[in-house]
């Protein structure tokens, strides 16, 4: 009787789990497919020559269809052409989604209702460096040196300004007023790759100067100004919020140069 006891429970655990595992497998295979339609639609939308990544949140996802609120959701893309920076990556999050079952399975958000959509925008070394013309641009975390670096609101840049004989590092606050964004040198850290006459030359407000800079934030693709600034993992973000909107296809992508 033990033996038959043990064996049931071991054919019902087995089976609980296949049947566990199979529906995850097909509410994977549910949401992949939202994600892949959603990102063809913003593909088309924007121009893009490629799928961008999209994501829909919920746990398991098919709960969404019962809530009919997706707690989460983004499309990030890369490589997008912005005159005069070059290529960005772009990086939408919507929360609290207001959509129907049927148009959240066609991957279609346009018109729903959000309670938040965040839009952020990265910029790398190349993409920052270009209009400051600094060529060989590299940005880190001045505090934490690990590979990803925690988020700051000062940055280290090393380049070589036009002119300059070789490359020097500053320490620079990123700071917002209004819609401008301004990124202000504080401390030179190193000028010894400077030829020695350049270097008996110039001084730190100098230096300042070639790595002053500064951006009119509604000029990026982001909703509107930037309400937020940081560095981190070697490249500066911006960030733009609205509060209580009606999603449409321009708050998922921007719209390449191209």
């Amino acid at each position: 009787m033990m033996k038959l006891r043990r064996h049931t429970v071991v054919v019902l655990t087995a089976v609980l789990v296949g049947v566990l595992v199979a529906m995850w497998v097909v509410d994977t295979a549910i949401a992949a497919r939202s994600e892949r339609l959603l990102s063809q639609r913003v593909a088309e939308h924007s121009h893009l020559g490629f799928a961008p990544e999209a994501y829909f949140g919920g746990l398991p996802f098919v709960s969404n269809f019962i809530t009919g609120v997706v707690p989460s959701m983004y499309v990030s893309v890369t490589d997008v052409k912005v005159k005069p920076f070059g290529l960005l990556r772009t990086h939408t999050t919507i929360t609290d989604v207001e959509v129907s079952a049927d148009r959240l399975l066609a991957g279609d958000v346009a018109g729903a209702k959000a309670a938040l959509i965040t839009r952020g925008v990265n910029f790398d070394a190349v993409s920052l460096g270009r209009p400051m013309g600094i060529t060989d641009l590299d940005i880190s975390n001045p505090y934490d040196i690990s590979p990803a670096g925690s988020a700051a609101s000062e940055v280290k840049l090393t380049g070589t300004p036009p002119g300059f004989t070789g490359p020097v590092t500053v320490v620079a606050e990123l700071r917002l007023k209004g819609k401008m964004f301004l990124l202000s040198p504080i401390t030179v850290t190193d000028r010894s790759k400077l030829d020695d006459t350049q270097n008996d030359k110039l001084s730190d407000d100098d230096i300042f100067r070639a790595f002053r800079w500064e951006l009119d934030t509604t000029t990026l693709p982001l909703s509107k100004q930037a309400s937020y600034v940081s560095a981190a993992g070697g490249t500066v973000y911006f960030e733009s919020q609205q509060r209580n909107v009606v999603v449409s296809m321009d708050d998922l992508a921007p719209v390449s140069d191209d």
